[in-house]
């Protein structure tokens, strides 16, 4: 019998409302907890920041940096059609840092989050 493994705590950053709208259920469906974050506020805690790389009202490399010094055990997972730039973090920041490429499949999704989740 397989372990079933704790919801995660998930903040969403997609300006695209069809894909930020299918992330939400399928992972909401999953158990998980996703909450959304709006530009120009502080990003609230969560397990894992998941993000576009490209979102009009977000510096995203600014604001994952931030995420990601703010909450020592957190990681963050970039989506995007483009070729995203890992090098502008620091070394201690990038080995939290996973890339999704879209377009991506409700498994490649699972596969990312909860399989780097089990470490």
């Amino acid at each position: 019998m397989v372990a079933e493994r704790p919801p995660l705590d998930i903040l969403l950053i997609e300006d695209q409302a069809s894909i930020r709208a299918l992330v939400i259920g399928f992972l909401s469906g999953e158990g998980h907890r996703v909450r959304t974050a709006e530009p120009h506020l502080p990003l609230p805690p969560a397990q894992i920041l998941l993000a576009d790389w490209i979102v009009p009202g977000f510096d995203m490399r600014a604001a994952i940096a931030e995420f990601l010094e703010s909450s020592p055990g957190s990681r963050c997972v970039i989506m995007s059609g483009l070729e995203v730039p890992l090098d502008v973090f620091a070394p201690e920041l990038r080995e939290r840092i996973a890339y999704l490429p879209k377009p991506f499949s409700p498994a490649m999704l699972i596969r990312i989050l909860v399989g780097d989740a089990a470490g």
